[in-house]
């Protein structure tokens, strides 16, 4: 019989595999392989080639690299696959010619989600690490980094980063206020609480990191312009109506000290709202 391949269940459990099968594990895992994925048979082929597929899902804990760029980011993610027990003197790992492929019908994918995957930009590659506990003993590690860009920057960019920007250039507009009017300060007031409230809002939807994101920085900077234009306005305020009352007093004095040189003691009409004494 001219037989091409054939199939042995394969499986970490020795209770099960009727083959052997490297202890390959996620090194930065959530769950563990075993637990990801369901059970499959193994395909042996006549030169000793064994090609194993599984499907399941894998829950990484990955250290996003990227991320300060927010909402304009393309994140990376890394993941290492390495032997648990068994070290590179026991199993090797090397890649294929193609070390990662894509395919499928498409129904994986979806309208409604934050991220995409750039295929493009996936690369993988295999490392020898060696701990003290073997210092002879290399423990090749297979790691894939993955490349997701953000589907979402209009979303953003129409919630938050718009708004703030218009908020801020409202914000300048007190500069062109008669300093007189009795609104510049309250107009001020309000800018200032409009941007507090969208930043907000939109700290829900932003991203939980101990790094400073660029959209932060950018609300944080038009917070602080309409802090400064609030700051200016009271300041200007005040030196205008201080101004205005030295200017009043010295008038006040001035002619109190017309009144008193007069010969004549009448007093002018338009001089009888005040008193010179209490001026004085």
């Amino acid at each position: 019989m001219n037989i091409t391949q054939t199939t042995y269940n394969a499986d970490t459990n020795p209770e099960i595999t009727s083959i052997w099968v490297p202890d390959l594990e996620l090194v930065n895992q959530d769950d563990s392989l075993v637990d990801s994925f369901s059970p499959k048979q193994a395909q042996v082929y006549p030169d000793g080639t064994v090609f194993w597929s599984r499907v399941g899902s894998l829950n990484a804990l990955c250290a996003f690299s990227g991320i300060k760029r927010h909402p304009f980011d393309e994140n990376e993610c890394t993941v290492d696959f390495g032997g648990w027990a068994r070290s590179g003197l026991v199993a090797n790992y090397s890649l294929m010619d193609e070390p990662i492929t894509f395919g499928g019908t498409g129904t994986a994918r979806t309208s409604y989600q934050e991220y995409s995957l750039v295929p493009s930009k996936v690369r993988a590659a295999v490392q020898d690490f060696y701990f003290p506990c073997c210092p002879n003993e290399p423990w090749p590690t297979v790691s894939f980094t993955f490349v997701f860009k953000r589907e979402t920057t209009v979303l953003y960019l129409r919630t938050l980063t718009i708004p703030v920007l218009l908020l801020t250039i409202l914000a300048s507009a007190v500069f062109w206020f008669d300093v007189r009017c009795g609104e510049r300060l309250g107009y001020g007031i309000t800018v200032l609480l409009s941007i507090t409230a969208v930043e907000i809002i939109a700290s829900e939807s932003l991203p939980t990191c101990p790094e400073l994101l660029g959209i932060e920085a950018f609300t944080s900077g038009s917070f602080m312009f309409s802090v400064c234009c609030l700051v200016e306005s009271c300041y200007v305020t005040y030196l205008y109506f201080k101004q205005r009352k030295e200017e009043l007093t010295e008038w006040i004095k001035t002619e109190c000290s017309k009144r008193e040189e007069s010969s004549s003691g009448v007093v002018a009409d338009d001089m009888s709202f005040f008193s010179c004494d209490s001026a004085g």
